[in-house]
């Protein structure tokens, strides 16, 4: 029971910092890992899967809207 108290007080509260929160809680949950490169992430299986999931769950509702699936890539030189 102690190892969970010291497990959540190590996530910021999202009311004071949501950015920092949602990090802490990717980080924890081991879903991505940051890289030895400046500005990228690893996202590992589990986030991947998840990812995955949310990509299914939107095509299928941008399916029944006959909407265009588009895909940006972003590359920060």
């Amino acid at each position: 029971m102690e190892d969970n108290k010291n497990f959540v007080k190590e996530i910021t509260n999202i009311d004071e910092n949501f950015a920092q929160w949602y990090t802490d809680i990717v980080l924890k949950a081991e879903l991505a890992d940051y890289t030895d490169t400046k500005g990228c992430i690893a996202i590992r299986p589990y986030g991947y899967a998840i990812w995955e999931n949310i990509q299914n769950y939107a095509d299928r509702k941008f399916k029944c809207c006959y909407t265009v699936k588009l895909i940006w890539w972003l590359l920060i030189h």
